[in-house]
């Protein structure tokens, strides 16, 4: 039987679910009973013709206004991005003199790597699900993402284990009385006729029955008090082991405090290096302080001011260049060479001075002897006493045009 155009909309208007899949009228049904029931009042006529207004806001008049408007857009603060394993564990193996250490550890750090790409990859998975269906509430999602996170958790403690085993507080503290302590086991075995080297490389297997037996099979034939002395050191590397082994636990506290106690030392370490140089500094202060070019002048003489705040201005730069503060490599390498020109540029200046001085007070004398046509100085002018105020080459052009004139 055929259904007409007209059957076909008179169906669809009585019945709501007609020409829906299965799928579509489950999903409708289950939003329906979540969503609360939403009341809507009467609308008044005032209301529907209540007239909507938006706020008022300054035109932009030209291209400095627009440079100037205030950007709302949000950024991405630079913490809040997740940082990679090779970002988060660049330096892990500063400091680390083991090349097995350091292989192992560049080995971790790789795991984590390929862990962490994995979880990222399966977070983008989530974040692309159609927003009909939230990714995250699939249980196997979840299981992955919780799975990978575990595994990233336990690898990372791993690597801060490495990390606090190579420390050199640790090595100070557990490593380096281990080795000695196991080395005079060794040779106390030797020199009572064992095997010393066995002796070694059985104290350095994990904790257990299988380290107890060989221990035992090596001592079983020493006299007794033989037997106690390597007993004693034995016990005492096992406790070592025991108080290392929880460090090694409790590795995100512990490189925590290992951290933080390697802080307070470059802390206080920079703090005698500061102390030093400013010492040296004062020193320094006082010599130069004696020199033509950093002396200081009193208000009494013209340009003191300028002059005085310069020099104390190149005394806190030189301290700068030194200490670090506010300053680069390119900007203290260009002072150094530049510092490396100044005596002998300041000797020239010194000759230079001695030169005008000189040629000064010839030129005063000459000009003092100068006979007139009736014999006598010719008397001061009011222009001779301004030359004063004026440079010194305005000086001279004009003393010369002067005597060229006599002479005419």
């Amino acid at each position: 039987m055929e259904t007409t155009v007209e059957e076909t909309e008179t169906q669809t208007q009585t019945d709501p679910n007609a020409g829906k899949g299965f799928g579509e009228i489950v999903l409708e049904q289950k939003e329906a009973r979540e969503k609360p029931a939403v009341t809507t009042p009467p609308v008044t006529i005032k209301e529907t013709i209540t007239t909507t207004q938006t706020p008022a806001t300054t035109p932009i008049k030209d291209v400095l206004d627009a440079a100037f408007e205030k950007n709302e857009t949000p950024e991405t603060k630079e913490e809040d991005k997740p940082k990679s394993p090779d970002e988060e564990f660049a330096n892990v193996t500063d400091g680390v003199k083991s090349e097995q250490v350091r292989e192992r550890m560049v080995g971790m750090r790789g795991k984590i790597k390929s862990l962490w790409e994995e979880n990222q990859e399966l977070r983008k998975r989530v974040e692309q699900q159609p927003a009909t269906r939230s990714a995250l509430e699939d249980p196997e999602v979840q299981s992955l993402i919780k799975a990978k996170d575990a595994e990233l958790q336990k690898a990372s403690e791993a690597l801060l284990a490495f990390n606090v085993e190579s420390h050199p507080e640790f090595v100070r503290e557990f490593t380096e009385p281990r080795q000695k302590l196991a080395r005079n086991a060794a040779q106390r075995l030797q020199n009572y006729g064992g095997n010393g080297q066995a002796l070694l490389d059985a104290l350095y297997l994990p904790e257990g029955i299988r380290r107890d037996e060989a221990v035992a099979a090596l001592l079983d034939t020493l006299p007794d008090h033989a037997k106690s002395k390597i007993t004693m050191d034995i016990t005492r590397i096992e406790d070592l082991d025991s108080r290392a082994a929880e460090k090694r636990a409790n590795a995100p506290q512990t490189w925590e405090e290992l951290s933080a106690r390697d802080a307070e030392a470059r802390r206080k370490k920079a703090e005698e290096y500061h102390g030093q140089v400013k010492g040296v500094f004062e020193d320094v202060k006082r010599e130069l302080g004696n020199t033509p070019f950093f002396r200081q002048f009193g208000d009494d003489i013209k340009g003191a001011g300028e002059w005085n705040r310069d020099r104390d201005g190149a005394f806190e730069r030189g301290l700068a260049h030194i200490i670090g503060t506010g300053n680069n490599m390119k900007r203290s390498l260009v002072t150094a060479i530049k510092g490396e020109r100044f005596d002998a540029v300041a000797d020239m200046l010194a000759k230079e001075r001695d030169r005008r001085v000189t040629l000064e007070r010839k030129l005063a004398e000459y000009e003092g002897v100068q006979p007139t046509v009736r014999g006598s100085s010719p008397p001061a002018s009011s222009e001779s006493e301004d030359e004063n105020n004026l440079p010194f080459g305005e000086i001279v052009a004009r003393r010369a045009a002067r005597r060229s004139e006599g002479d005419d």
